[in-house]
């Protein structure tokens, strides 16, 4: 799955839900409020500029056996936000992530960190405060590395991970919201509530989850992905039908001397 970030850069996931480093660090350079350069980022890195005016680069992906030119860049900072403990310290602080010590787990030593985003108090208590969307849907990461949690709770905080659906007033009203929903949150709906009748997935605004979508272009994208999926089934072979189905089913008498259309029983 593919999600958007800007007109020039995108960050996309595999079969596992896992992206590349150099996708997750362009996402959370424009998390942080870093500006992407595209004229800059022609070469061998993308380029962005903070409000500051310092430039920050991040290597693009080589293929095996080249060794790409980087001298361009010497009198820029290279940009590792997994590895950067000031950087993580500006997505805290920016997504008003929570940090806290994981020491036990089932009386095991566990030796972790967790990172959570909590948007108001009892966002995580779905059954006696309701099911939350988008921005407020809560986020919790945990991983041995602080500096990993940080920067995939922030990921998901953006909106990687989730997909689009249009949440309607009832079953059949014609009454609709978009919204973006994870995974985790779709299978506690379905399986604690009857509000999943109300939800319906347009996969055709999934890659917008991030970067976020207008009203009217939403409109346009939902519009032109009913009248594909129209003509498509329009255009279809109609089914063929089987011998089995072709055959008589009425009680008449079969012609004389054609084949009885089913073996008799004994």
């Amino acid at each position: 799955m593919k999600y958007i970030i800007n007109e020039a850069l995108s960050i996309t996931l595999n079969k596992k839900g896992q992206a590349t480093i150099h996708d997750t660090a362009c996402l959370l350079a424009a998390i942080a409020g870093l500006r992407h350069d595209p004229d800059a980022s022609q070469g061998a890195a993308n380029i962005f500029v903070g409000e500051d005016g310092t430039h920050y680069w991040i290597p693009k992906p080589v293929a095996a056996g080249i060794t790409p030119d980087y001298s361009e860049f010497a009198n820029m900072m290279q940009l590792a936000p997994h590895k950067n403990p000031a950087f993580c310290h500006v997505l805290m602080r920016k997504l008003g992530l929570i940090v806290s010590p994981v020491l036990l787990d089932g009386g095991h030593l566990a030796g972790q960190w967790r990172v959570e985003y909590v948007t108001f108090y009892g966002v995580t208590d779905f059954k006696n405060n309701g099911w939350t969307f988008g921005e407020n849907e809560p986020v919790s990461e945990t991983s041995q590395n602080l500096f990993e949690a940080i920067c995939r709770t922030a990921i998901r905080v953006a909106g990687v991970g989730r997909k689009a659906y249009l949440l309607r007033e009832s079953k059949d009203s014609n009454d609709a919201k978009l919204i973006y929903l994870s995974d985790w949150c779709i299978d506690w709906i379905a399986q604690n509530t009857t509000d999943a009748e109300r939800l319906q997935p347009v996969p055709a605004l999934d890659a917008y989850a991030v970067c976020g979508i207008s009203e009217e272009d939403a409109k346009r994208i939902l519009e032109n992905a009913i009248a594909e999926s129209k003509a498509n089934a329009e255009a279809a072979p109609a089914p063929v039908p089987s011998a089995e189905s072709s055959a008589p089913t009425t009680n008449e008498p079969a012609p004389e001397g054609s084949a009885p259309a089913t073996a008799p029983i004994e």
